[in-house]
């Protein structure tokens, strides 16, 4: 069968919790909910050692296959709303992330996973006396920045490393 929906619970369906890591300093945290082939992601997150505080709430989709009794392949998008600099944002100021994953069983449940991410900012949160723009969320590394007006985009690869639960 097929589960669509803006939050899917499926009896007898796929449902995890993760913690993770990546490239912008996040400690992630994700439920999933829904069928291996298509399931929803709620995620929040933060960004404990910077100075001032990173947080994140967002929704995405995802997909899992198995490759055997121990192994398996995820693909999950992700688009997340980012407050920054101890500040509400109200602007636009997301980050958008897929991220192809391997995961390797090692328990009844317990996975450990990693993979890569690509990811792409885009910001209109700006200093309204200066215009410029306030968000720090682009790594140096950025394959891509734009500062045109009105919108800030970056693009980056990255990593995410994690458990599964």
């Amino acid at each position: 069968g097929f589960a669509a929906g803006f939050f899917t619970v499926v009896k007898n369906g796929y449902r995890s919790i993760e913690f993770s890591y990546n490239d912008l300093n996040n400690i992630v945290f994700c439920f999933k909910s829904g069928l291996p082939k298509f399931y929803n992601i709620i995620n929040t997150g933060i960004s404990p050692d910077r100075s001032d505080l990173r947080l994140f709430i967002g929704y995405g989709l995802g997909t899992s296959t198995s490759m055997g009794k121990k192994w398996m392949l995820n693909c999950d998008l992700t688009c997340s709303h980012v407050f920054e600099h101890n500040s509400f944002v109200k602007d636009l100021n997301l980050w958008l992330s897929l991220k192809p994953q391997i995961g390797l069983n090692l328990a009844n449940s317990f996975i450990l996973f990693a993979g890569t991410s690509l990811n792409l900012s885009a910001s209109r949160w700006k200093n309204p006396y200066t215009n410029e723009f306030l968000t720090d969320m682009k790594p140096d590394y950025a394959y891509y920045t734009s500062e045109g007006k009105p919108t800030q985009y970056s693009i980056w690869q990255g990593f995410t490393i994690g458990v599964r639960f």
